[in-house]
Formats: C-alpha cells, sequence, structure tokens
C-alpha cells in the first residue's frame, strides 16, 4: 500500500501556529501540561490516577443506561465496565452533530482517536485506553450544523426549531435523503443505507449516535451524550464556582495577555459567565447584572439561580471555554485530539484547569488526510506532476508545466547572468569615473533586472497561451483536489467518497493509512480502496 506523506509546512493551507502545534509544539509548554507525546502520556497518566472511582461508577452507569436504550450496550459491555477501573483512561476527540457527518474531517477525528487508543496501548500495555466521541449535542448554532457538500452541490436543512440542536426532530430530514439518494441512483445499495439513516423518530442526537456507532462498529469507540442530568451533577461544583465566581472569564483573559504578548491570534474571547441555561425556548445567555443574572430576559438572584442548579443541574450547559472542563471532569482523559484552530484555543485554557484542580489533557492536532481520486492522478500523470507538487499554488503550477514543457528560449539562465554582468559592469564604470553617482548607478542597475522580470513574464504568458488546455486542466485539477482553495477535508462530504466503493471498504482503507503519530499530510489514493477491499472479501 502507498504511504505517501506530504509536510504541512511546505503547503499554504496551515497557520503558523497550527504547525508549531503538531511540529514544535514545546514552544508553547507555558500553556500546557506537557507536549503531546508518547513519552508524555506517563505523566498524563500519572496526573490523571486520582479520578474519582465515584466519577467512574456514574460515567460507566449512564453509559450503560444510553447504550441500552439506543440497542447496542451488549457489544460495548466490556469497555463500558472497564471505565470502572482505575487502570482504564481516554482519548477523547468531540465535534458538532454535523448532517451525515459533515465535512471529511469529522470522519478523520474519530480514526485518529481509535488508532492513538491502539498506539498507547501497545507502549502501555498494563492499561486500557478508550477513543471517545463527544457529541457537541447542546450547541444551538444550527447554522453550523445544518448542511454539507455533495457532489459540488450543498444540501441544506432548513427548520424552525430552536434550542440544543441534539434535541431536533429529525422527521424533517425525509426530504433531504430523498434528494440524497438521487445522487445514488445507480447504486441501490448505497441509497438504501441513506435512507436507513435519521429513522424511527429519533431526535437529531440519537440519531447521530446511531450513525457514528455505525460507521464505527469495528471498534471500541464510545460516544458521550453530555447532555444528561448525572453527569451534570458531576460538574455542578465547578457550574457554581462559574456562577459566584466568574472564575473562567478571569483565567482565560490572564492567559489571553500572556499569549497576545507572542503575537497569538486569539481563537476565543470569553464572556463574565461562560454558561447557557436550556429549556425548550432555546439555549440562553446567563448574563451577569451587578449582584442579579439575566436569562432571555428575566432576572433572577445569584441565590437563586445556585439553588436552580442545584435542583437542576441539566438545565445548564458550558459553552466553549467551560466545555474541555466538563469534559475532563467527566471523562478519565490523557488527550484531546482537534484540528489546528481547535488545539489553539486550548492553549487559552488551561488556567481554567488549574482554578479547578483539575488536570490539564494533552493536546494533539488530527491527522490531515488528502484523498486522490482516479481521475485526478491520471491527469497528474498526464500534465507530468508528483503527488506532492499539486499542494502547491496554481500559478506555481503553471509556471512549473511552462518551464518543464517550453522549448529552450525559456531557460533564463544566460540572459539572467547576461543582465547580471551588464548590470555589475555599469555600477563598477559609473562608481570609478564619479563616486557621488553611485546611487544613480544603483537604480539604473534596478531597472535592468525590472526589464529583464517583465520579459520573462511576457514570454511565459506567450507560453501559457500556447499551453492552454493544461492551464485549465491544472485549475480543474486544483479545484476538484481543493475546492474553493481550502483543503478537501474541510468541504467534502464522505457520501461522494464511499460511494467509490462502500462504507465499509471507505473506513477500512483510512483506518489503515492512519497514523496518529505522524505530523505530515497523509495522501490517500483511490485505488487504494479496491485493495482494501478485496482483503475484506478475502477476510469473509
Amino acid at each position: 500500500m502507498t504511504n505517501t506523506t506530504i509536510d504541512r509546512r511546505e503547503t499554504a493551507y496551515f497557520s503558523e501556529m497550527a504547525n508549531q502545534l503538531v511540529y514544535h509544539q514545546e514552544k508553547w509548554s507555558d500553556f500546557l501540561s506537557n507536549p503531546f507525546s508518547i513519552e508524555n502520556i506517563k505523566k498524563s497518566i500519572e496526573s490523571k490516577s486520582t479520578f474519582s472511582l465515584e466519577n467512574r461508577k456514574t460515567l460507566a452507569s449512564v453509559l450503560t443506561d444510553y447504550y441500552s436504550k439506543m440497542g447496542c450496550f451488549n457489544r460495548h459491555e466490556n469497555t463500558i465496565k472497564s471505565l470502572q477501573s482505575k487502570n482504564t483512561f481516554t482519548v477523547t476527540t468531540g465535534h458538532q452533530l454535523s448532517l451525515f457527518t459533515g465535512p471529511l474531517y469529522f470522519i478523520y477525528k474519530i480514526i485518529h482517536v481509535i488508532t492513538l487508543a491502539e498506539e498507547l496501548k501497545a507502549h502501555y500495555p498494563n492499561f486500557n485506553f478508550v477513543p471517545v466521541y463527544w457529541m457537541a449535542s447542546e450547541d444551538h448554532d444550527f447554522a453550523e450544523v445544518n448542511h454539507f457538500k455533495l457532489f459540488n452541490e450543498i444540501i441544506q436543512w432548513d427548520s424552525n426549531q430552536e434550542g440544543a440542536v441534539g434535541k431536533f426532530d429529525t422527521k424533517e430530514l425525509e426530504e433531504i435523503k430523498a434528494l440524497i439518494n438521487k445522487k445514488f441512483e445507480n447504486n441501490l445499495e448505497f441509497a438504501e443505507w441513506v435512507s436507513s439513516q435519521y429513522s424511527n423518530n429519533l431526535s437529531y442526537g440519537e440519531a447521530t449516535f446511531k450513525l457514528v456507532e455505525e460507521l464505527f462498529s469495528f471498534s471500541d469507540l464510545l460516544i458521550i451524550e453530555p447532555d444528561n442530568s448525572a453527569l451534570k451533577q458531576l460538574f455542578q461544583p465547578m457550574m457554581q464556582k462559574e456562577i459566584e465566581e466568574q472564575f473562567s472569564y478571569q483565567a482565560v483573559e490572564a492567559t489571553n495577555e500572556k499569549l497576545s504578548e507572542h503575537g497569538v491570534k486569539l481563537q476565543v474571547n470569553p464572556r463574565e459567565v461562560n454558561l447557557f441555561y436550556l429549556e425548550k425556548s432555546g439555549r440562553h445567555r446567563i448574563i451577569s447584572e451587578g449582584e442579579n443574572f439575566s436569562i432571555n430576559g428575566s432576572s433572577i438572584t445569584k441565590s437563586d439561580l445556585c439553588k436552580e442548579l442545584k435542583n437542576y443541574p441539566e438545565r445548564f450547559s458550558p459553552n466553549v471555554v467551560l466545555r474541555p472542563l466538563y469534559q475532563d471532569v467527566i471523562l478519565p482523559n490523557l488527550v484531546y485530539v482537534g484540528g489546528g484552530g481547535e488545539i489553539a484555543y486550548w492553549l487559552q485554557l488551561k488556567g481554567v484547569f488549574d482554578a479547578c484542580n483539575i488536570p490539564f489533557p494533552l493536546i494533539q492536532v488530527r491527522n490531515s488526510i488528502q484523498l486522490i481520486d482516479n481521475n485526478s492522478s491520471k491527469k497528474l500523470s498526464k500534465l507530468g506532476f508528483s503527488i506532492s507538487t499539486i499542494f502547491k499554488p496554481s500559478d506555481e503550477l503553471k509556471k512549473q508545466f511552462i518551464f518543464d514543457n517550453a522549448s529552450k528560449e525559456l531557460n533564463f539562465e544566460e540572459l539572467e547572468h547576461a543582465a547580471e554582468e551588464m548590470a555589475s559592469k555599469m555600477e563598477s564604470l559609473i562608481s570609478a569615473v564619479d563616486g557621488g553617482l553611485e546611487g544613480y548607478a544603483k537604480s539604473e542597475s534596478v531597472k535592468i533586472r525590472k526589464q529583464l522580470e517583465q520579459v520573462k513574464s511576457k514570454m511565459i504568458r506567450h507560453q501559457k497561451k500556447k499551453h492552454d488546455d493544461a492551464m485549465q486542466q491544472i485549475d480543474n485539477l486544483k479545484n476538484r483536489l481543493f475546492p474553493d482553495n481550502i483543503l478537501q477535508e474541510r468541504k467534502d462530504n464522505f457520501l461522494e467518497w464511499a460511494s467509490k466503493s462502500d462504507i465499509q471498504t471507505f473506513i477500512s482503507t483510512l483506518f489503515k493509512r492512519c497514523n496518529p503519530l505522524e505530523k505530515d499530510i497523509i495522501v490517500v489514493l483511490e485505488k487504494e480502496f479496491h485493495g482494501v477491499k478485496e482483503e475484506l472479501i478475502q477476510e469473509k
């Protein structure tokens, strides 16, 4: 199987901060517990060894009830029970309830934590490591999760429902599924699978659980539904501290000041109270107003709000600042895995954890994967490009093609040498005649060099016209592999790629190629799907 990787730093698709968090996380040690490494997992285990046995029991009980309700407890019984053992820890990723998983990186995140758990078990056989997907079911920004791109068309779910998206009714999705199925008219088996999703009167959260559970049924992945009274009860002391002291605002602001000194673009700006109040009508901000608080326009005293929290913790929901803390209060978590921007905002949060004496987990940027379909592979070969070159900007690719395919007149080496020699001799001659004209000599030599650049540009443009068809092919290739000039993983949906073989084959191929310790971009060719499919058939 091919094993092509591309250094992220040699592309223009990642920020400098994201690259540092992948390749040189130690530069940000002041904002971490420890930089991510296999060796530092041992330190993370030690810091999390004090995780409450009562919290473990509550977590296992909640998962038992939820998985039993969803009809899949038997398959996960041993994994869930293992969470009660002090030798069991989690590695976690989280994401919104994106429609049909949304962009490809939803899939990549989960595969990363599954393979990371296996990698850690190989290095630390005396411990158990459970991969976890945290469903952001309490999010209320429906516009962020109601659409995805399929075959260059935006599939969008429009709804008037309000509140936490995990509670949305999925009956409205029948029209969406019918629209998707039209895309797979020649693949009835695939269309039937699409039709089977988001059905049986499930909530959006429950339907997402079913979908993710089915996609990763080969693994020990556990899915956390955080919108749960018993789990919120574990987090109740931290939420009360937030109401009484607004501690997270103070902690993040102090960290933000330090990060700003390093020129860091801040990902998250904290509110004075980083909690929401959940009710049927919506998910409302809790706003501090002196000694009182405001919720959806209604005033409530601090005392009454704390009573409400004590009696009904499920009505309170952490925002982006407190969600990571909630996660590590209820999970014996060692590592959080996310995208570059997501991991960057974790740098702002260690002070929040410290204020509550909760160990800050190791953080790791997920694998980035580039899929290349068969047609694109053929075009790359026909144009004379290697796989690595496709990550270059279009203009660079076009210039490279021109230089590789043009006749000798585009070899500027001799011309550049002659121009440089002329400029140098002119400067020397003028300066020798009158040293006071040195500035004038340099400005004239600059003109010669600029004139040469204009000649080169004109000749390249002329050659581009001669190779107009190839230039168009390069544009089409870039648009196919990097839609809207961003990474494919942020735009394409897995349905398009899985339909080239089948879902099991697609997921298995990614699983075989994912390497949680790989820092570079992993390139996967479509032809690899077919090799894996043959392997799966032989296994059966």
